[in-house]
Protein backbone atom coordinates (compact mmCIF):
# COMPACT_ATOMS: atom_id res chain seq x y z
CA UNK A 1 0.00 0.00 0.00
CA UNK A 2 1.37 3.89 -0.51
CA UNK A 3 1.54 6.30 1.66
CA UNK A 4 -2.07 7.40 1.40
CA UNK A 5 -3.95 8.24 4.22
CA UNK A 6 -6.23 5.57 5.79
CA UNK A 7 -9.57 6.73 6.88
CA UNK A 8 -12.63 4.50 9.00
CA UNK A 9 -15.92 6.02 8.00
CA UNK A 10 -18.19 5.25 10.82
CA UNK A 11 -21.93 6.91 9.96
CA UNK A 12 -25.45 5.33 10.28
CA UNK A 13 -26.85 6.87 7.30
CA UNK A 14 -25.90 5.54 4.21
CA UNK A 15 -26.40 8.19 1.76
CA UNK A 16 -23.99 10.38 3.76
CA UNK A 17 -21.14 7.61 4.60
CA UNK A 18 -20.89 6.94 0.73
CA UNK A 19 -21.10 10.78 -0.12
CA UNK A 20 -17.69 11.13 2.54
CA UNK A 21 -16.34 7.86 1.09
CA UNK A 22 -16.40 8.87 -2.60
CA UNK A 23 -15.20 12.44 -2.15
CA UNK A 24 -12.51 11.43 0.14
CA UNK A 25 -11.29 8.55 -2.64
CA UNK A 26 -11.65 12.05 -5.80
CA UNK A 27 -9.25 13.34 -2.97
CA UNK A 28 -6.91 11.28 -2.75
CA UNK A 29 -7.03 9.24 0.90
CA UNK A 30 -7.72 5.36 1.02
CA UNK A 31 -10.73 4.66 3.22
CA UNK A 32 -12.47 1.66 4.07
CA UNK A 33 -16.09 0.32 3.33
CA UNK A 34 -17.95 2.37 5.78
CA UNK A 35 -19.71 0.89 8.86
CA UNK A 36 -22.49 2.09 10.35
CA UNK A 37 -22.89 0.76 14.29
CA UNK A 38 -20.19 0.81 16.97
CA UNK A 39 -19.71 -2.67 17.00
CA UNK A 40 -18.82 -2.87 13.81
CA UNK A 41 -16.23 0.44 14.28
CA UNK A 42 -14.24 -1.43 16.85
CA UNK A 43 -13.84 -4.69 15.67
CA UNK A 44 -12.74 -3.03 11.88
CA UNK A 45 -10.59 -0.33 13.99
CA UNK A 46 -8.49 -3.31 15.65
CA UNK A 47 -8.17 -5.11 11.77
CA UNK A 48 -7.55 -2.31 10.01
CA UNK A 49 -5.43 0.46 12.38
CA UNK A 50 -6.59 3.50 10.32
CA UNK A 51 -4.85 6.95 10.33
CA UNK A 52 -8.10 8.83 10.91
CA UNK A 53 -11.81 7.93 11.99
CA UNK A 54 -14.45 9.77 10.82
CA UNK A 55 -17.12 9.19 13.42
CA UNK A 56 -20.92 10.05 13.69
CA UNK A 57 -22.44 10.70 17.02
CA UNK A 58 -25.51 8.69 16.60
CA UNK A 59 -24.87 5.01 15.26
CA UNK A 60 -26.58 1.90 14.60
CA UNK A 61 -26.36 -0.45 17.28
CA UNK A 62 -25.98 -0.06 21.14
CA UNK A 63 -23.19 2.13 21.20
CA UNK A 64 -22.59 5.62 20.54
CA UNK A 65 -19.80 7.60 19.16
CA UNK A 66 -18.52 9.00 22.23
CA UNK A 67 -18.56 5.35 23.69
CA UNK A 68 -17.21 3.68 20.26
CA UNK A 69 -14.61 6.07 20.15
CA UNK A 70 -13.03 5.32 23.79
CA UNK A 71 -13.27 1.71 23.20
CA UNK A 72 -11.51 2.23 20.05
CA UNK A 73 -8.84 4.58 21.56
CA UNK A 74 -8.15 2.37 24.45
CA UNK A 75 -6.41 -0.27 22.11
CA UNK A 76 -5.97 1.77 18.70
CA UNK A 77 -3.76 4.82 18.34
CA UNK A 78 -6.01 6.99 15.41
CA UNK A 79 -6.99 10.24 15.11
CA UNK A 80 -10.99 10.91 15.99
CA UNK A 81 -12.74 13.45 13.63
CA UNK A 82 -16.65 13.43 15.41
CA UNK A 83 -19.07 14.77 13.25
CA UNK A 84 -23.13 15.42 14.31
CA UNK A 85 -26.30 17.27 13.49
CA UNK A 86 -26.65 18.09 16.94
CA UNK A 87 -23.92 20.53 17.47
CA UNK A 88 -25.38 21.86 21.09
CA UNK A 89 -26.41 18.02 22.07
CA UNK A 90 -24.98 17.05 25.62
CA UNK A 91 -22.86 14.65 23.83
CA UNK A 92 -20.76 17.50 22.34
CA UNK A 93 -19.63 17.85 26.22
CA UNK A 94 -19.09 14.10 26.75
CA UNK A 95 -16.54 14.38 23.56
CA UNK A 96 -14.39 16.76 25.54
CA UNK A 97 -13.52 13.97 28.25
CA UNK A 98 -11.74 12.11 25.15
CA UNK A 99 -8.68 13.09 23.20
CA UNK A 100 -10.37 13.96 19.75
CA UNK A 101 -8.93 15.91 16.63
CA UNK A 102 -12.22 17.57 15.54
CA UNK A 103 -15.64 18.29 15.88
CA UNK A 104 -17.95 19.31 12.85
CA UNK A 105 -20.93 19.92 12.07
CA UNK A 106 -23.49 18.26 10.04
CA UNK A 107 -24.15 19.38 6.90
CA UNK A 108 -20.58 18.39 6.61
CA UNK A 109 -18.41 20.57 4.65
CA UNK A 110 -15.59 19.05 2.73
CA UNK A 111 -13.89 22.02 2.89
CA UNK A 112 -13.43 21.49 6.43
CA UNK A 113 -13.13 17.86 6.80
CA UNK A 114 -10.24 17.81 3.85
CA UNK A 115 -8.71 21.36 6.07
CA UNK A 116 -8.66 18.59 9.57
CA UNK A 117 -7.06 16.19 7.72
CA UNK A 118 -3.99 18.27 5.96
CA UNK A 119 -3.82 19.29 9.21
CA UNK A 120 -3.33 16.69 10.82
CA UNK A 121 -1.05 14.54 8.39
Amino acid sequence: MDNKKRILIVEDDALTAFWIMTVLRDLGYYTFEPVDSGEKAIEDAAIHNPDFIIMDIWLAGTLNGIETAEKILSTCKTSIIFISGYPEDDFTAQCKQIPYTAFLNKPLEIYDLENVLKTNI
